[in-house]
């Protein structure tokens, strides 16, 4: 992400929608876990090295709301810790055919609840789930 947004946010091209969103990201807090990096360069962006058990509930007591993107193994590991509110699921009109597995690091069955959807005009329909507790 650090290598895309950044740049379209600060050049303005590409399609309006991403401008806009680049730019919108550009100006949000930003909470790296990493154990390969040193830094992050990012702009609004801080680096955190600690454990995802003692960090996650430090941030969520601070008032900050996380939004959690990447790839599958920090999901996996909020997932397993209890520490996921909501799942927003986006399923795109794709079928890529390999990959990493979505959460491929959950061990336990994850029982959730739909809370909502909402369909998008490119084809793309959100999920929204609750853990069920």
């Amino acid at each position: 992400m650090e290598s895309a947004w950044p740049a379209i946010a600060s050049s303005g091209d590409g399609p309006q929608f991403m401008v806009d969103f680049a730019r919108k990201l550009d100006r949000k807090p930003k909470y790296v876990f990493s154990r390969t990096l040193d830094h992050v360069s990012w702009q609004n962006s801080f680096l955190l090295k600690g454990p995802v058990s003692e960090e996650v509930p430090q941030l969520t007591a601070e008032g900050k709301n996380l939004v959690v993107n990447g790839g599958p193994g920090l999901g996996s590991t909020l997932a397993q810790l209890g520490l996921v509110d909501e799942y927003h699921f986006l399923v795109q009109p794709i079928v890529a055919g390999r990959g990493p597995q979505l959460l491929g690091g959950v061990r336990d069955r994850l029982n959730l609840k739909l809370s909502g959807t909402k369909s998008f005009g490119s084809g793309v329909v959100l999920l929204r789930y609750t853990p069920v507790r």
